[in-house]
């Protein structure tokens, strides 16, 4: 048995090292055109230099990258990529942070939205917080085998997540929430977050 005084969990993997470069390989490569994309939308983005590629436990080797975007408060989404030999996945997260002053009745059409049904969002009450009172958690992966498409396709797909959590962080910046805006905010959600 191997001990390492750095590993708290008392965890050790052997990982084939000619896979992981492989799939580090991939991931690397689809970086600078995403982190491009990042910079154009002109919020605060993490990682902001090289991506940090870690290693998912699984019962095959799954490397996996993960973005996030900022408000000035806050985190608003969570992208990871899951590269494994035998596929690609996305995963996408959305926190929608509402005040205690939005109407329920509408956070309540979110949450019970049909076509979210299949995998229904969450929601946190903060009752110390009036300014994010309410905060909604949407929640989605999505992949392929490899082979289906080439890295041009992944990386459109990764674009297209970035760019419809930014347009439902948008649609609801002001936290103001009524039936139009509600309708706008889930129609740009159906196109990552409905289940099907």
């Amino acid at each position: 048995m191997i001990t390492d005084s750095n590993n708290p969990k008392g965890i050790s993997i052997l990982e084939d090292p000619e896979l992981r470069n492989h799939l580090d390989t991939i991931i690397n490569k689809i970086w600078p055109s995403l982190k491009s994309h990042l910079e154009k939308t002109g919020y605060a983005f993490s990682p902001n230099s090289d991506p940090l590629i870690e290693t998912k436990l699984s019962n095959v080797l799954v490397r996996s990258m993960m973005i996030m975007l900022f408000d000035a408060q806050s985190a608003f989404c969570r992208i990871n990529l899951d590269c494994s030999p035998d596929h690609w996945m996305i995963r996408n997260e959305f926190f929608l942070t509402l005040p205690a002053s939005a109407d329920i009745k509408f956070i309540c059409e979110i949450l019970g939205n049909s076509r979210l049904s299949g995998n229904p969002p969450s929601l946190v009450i903060s009752k110390n917080n009036p300014a994010a009172y309410y905060q909604v958690t949407f929640d989605s992966g999505r992949g392929e085998d490899w082979g289906m498409h080439e890295t041009l396709y992944l990386i459109d797909k990764l674009r297209r997540a970035v760019d419809v959590n930014i347009s439902m962080f948008e649609i609801m910046l002001d936290g103001e929430v009524n039936e139009n805006i509600v309708a706008e905010f889930l129609t740009a959600a159906y196109e990552i977050y409905e289940a099907y």
